[in-house]
């Protein structure tokens, strides 16, 4: 006999709020040495400002990935001079 489990929408949104900001602090890992193919195009070099982007519809939700990714993100960023940027549109 199996049992159902019902998943709710908050539920829901938090799982989907813990895989995207998994996945945000992933692409934030510098990338390894990659071995060399000889005629290449040279890397992008390592000072280059990259944008991130993100929506949440629910402003809860917005106030703790500001809280916890984007101040963490700051707090390690702060020594390189590339703290994160609001920019509204």
């Amino acid at each position: 006999m199996s049992t159902q489990q019902h998943l709710s929408r908050r539920r829901f949104l938090q799982v989907t709020a813990i895989a995207g900001v998994g996945g945000a602090l992933a692409a934030c890992v510098a990338p390894g040495a990659a071995p060399s193919t000889g005629g290449g195009e040279a890397a992008a070099p390592a000072g280059e400002l990259v944008e991130l982007s993100y929506m949440t519809p629910d402003r809860e939700l917005e106030n703790r990935v500001k809280e916890v990714v984007i101040n963490g993100f700051n707090a390690a960023m702060e020594e390189a001079g590339k703290p994160y940027r609001a920019v509204n549109v």
